[in-house]
């Protein structure tokens, strides 16, 4: 059996593993890193929760904007 860890984290999809700056997937599962809807729905996530993150914004360096999480949730899922 093989398994997907899936998990957000800034700057990459919820499957990992993929490449942060093409989205490629490279979780080592072929029918998975070739599958094309599944690339575009993981990059699509990728951007959704990068939103989230506010630089220089709220008196801190880097700060998670919880009201665009909540907004974006609903796609996420």
């Amino acid at each position: 059996m093989q398994k997907i860890k899936l998990m957000f984290e800034f700057g990459h999809g919820p499957i990992w593993y993929s490449d942060p700056f093409t989205g490629k997937l490279i979780t080592g599962i072929e029918v998975v890193d070739i599958d094309p809807d599944l690339e575009l729905w993981n990059r699509q996530c990728m951007d959704l929760y990068d939103e989230c993150y506010e630089f220089d914004s709220h008196g801190k360096g880097c700060y998670f904007n919880e009201e665009t999480l909540a907004k974006n949730k609903k796609k996420l899922l």
